[in-house]
C-alpha cells in the first residue's frame, strides 16, 4: 500500500488517538462548570481515557482499511496506492526534510476525524453495510429474474 506499509498502521493509530484526545479535552472543557468534582473523576478518570483513546485508535484503523478496501473512496480520500512522502521529479528523496504527500495527509486528517466523533465509524459501517445489503438484494432479483 504505501513504501512503509507497517509504520503507517501506528501513524494511523497515534492520529486516532489525538483525535480522541482532542475530543474528550473539548467536552471536559466545555463540561468543567456543570458537573460535579466527583462527576469529573469519573468520567475523565485515567482508565475512562484510555478506553476512550483506544476507541479512537480502533476506530481510525478501521476507517483505514473502509479506505484500503474502496469503501471510503472520491477526491476527499487517500488513494489505495500512495506514497508517504512526496519524492523529487527524478524518484529520489530530496537532500532537504521529506514533506507528506497529499494522500498522506488526507489519511491523517480522516484519521484524526474517526478518532474525534464517536459517532463518525459506526455510522460509515452503517452505510457500509447497506450498501453490501443493496448489492445482494439486486444480485439475488437479477438471479430470480433469470429463472
Amino acid at each position: 500500500v504505501t513504501q512503509a506499509p507497517f509504520g503507517t498502521f501506528f501513524i494511523v493509530a497515534y492520529s486516532g488517538i489525538v483525535g480522541a484526545y482532542f475530543s474528550r479535552l473539548f467536552g471536559y472543557v466545555s463540561r468543567m462548570e456543570k458537573l460535579r468534582a466527583r462527576e469529573m473523576d469519573v468520567i475523565y478518570s485515567g482508565g475512562a481515557l484510555a478506553v476512550r483513546l483506544l476507541v479512537g485508535a480502533i476506530g481510525a484503523l478501521i476507517i483505514f482499511f473502509l479506505m484500503m478496501g474502496e469503501l471510503l473512496q472520491g477526491a476527499a480520500f487517500p488513494t489505495i496506492e500512495f506514497n508517504l512522502w512526496r519524492l523529487d521529479d527524478n524518484g529520489e528523496a530530496p537532500v532537504k526534510p521529506l514533506q507528506p504527500s497529499v494522500d498522506f495527509a488526507k489519511l491523517v486528517v480522516w484519521s484524526i476525524v474517526a478518532g474525534f466523533s464517536e459517532r463518525f465509524v459506526p455510522d460509515r459501517l452503517e452505510e457500509a453495510d447497506q450498501s453490501a445489503k443493496g448489492s445482494a438484494a439486486q444480485s439475488d432479483h437479477r438471479a430470480e429474474g433469470s429463472v
